[in-house]
């Protein structure tokens, strides 16, 4: 009779000690964040004709842990939203969320500033700055016939705001 509290205990020990439970539980460990454009990730200001992404290292992640990112044009008086990414994870993984410059062909010189998020709880903050585009002429900036076909929409990073 002892023996067999003794192995229960044992089994009931082992299925409770871990295998596998903070997959259950949601634990989370999020590592390196780095804001990167097409050339670099080390130099600042980034290139205003390039794409910008962040990528988040996230080390430990439970099923459907939900990454986002809150990208924002700071101003003297205003910080004003221009994107949001969100990514709805299966596990562990690095998590890439992409800006492609805006349709004039680049981005407005200032700095910027990006929030991630995890499960709703803010991660980190990091900052960039874009350098001004060394000379704008009318023959750079698109005209309708200049774009492609594709469904209109309001994008906040194409205003000159």
């Amino acid at each position: 009779m002892i023996k067999k509290s003794v192995s229960s205990s044992y089994l009931l020990l082992f299925f409770l000690s871990g295998c596998g439970f903070h997959l259950v539980l949601g634990d989370k460990q999020t590592g390196e964040i780095k804001i990167c454009d097409r050339n670099n990730c080390e130099k600042q200001p980034r290139e205003p004709e390039s794409w910008i992404k962040v990528t988040i290292d996230q080390k430990k992640a439970a099923w459907g842990t939900i990454v986002k990112s809150r990208w924002f044009y700071l101003e003297k008086d205003n910080t004003r939203l221009i994107r949001e990414k969100l990514s709805d994870l299966e596990g562990a993984t690095k998590v890439v969320h992409l800006v492609r410059t805006p349709k004039i062909g680049y981005w407005k010189a200032g700095r910027y500033k990006v929030i991630v998020e995890v499960d709703g709880k803010k991660e980190r903050e990091v900052f960039f700055e874009v350098a001004a585009k060394e000379k704008v002429e009318a023959k750079d900036i698109p005209t309708e016939k200049d774009k492609p076909d594709q469904e209109k929409f309001d994008d906040i990073l194409d205003d000159d705001f």
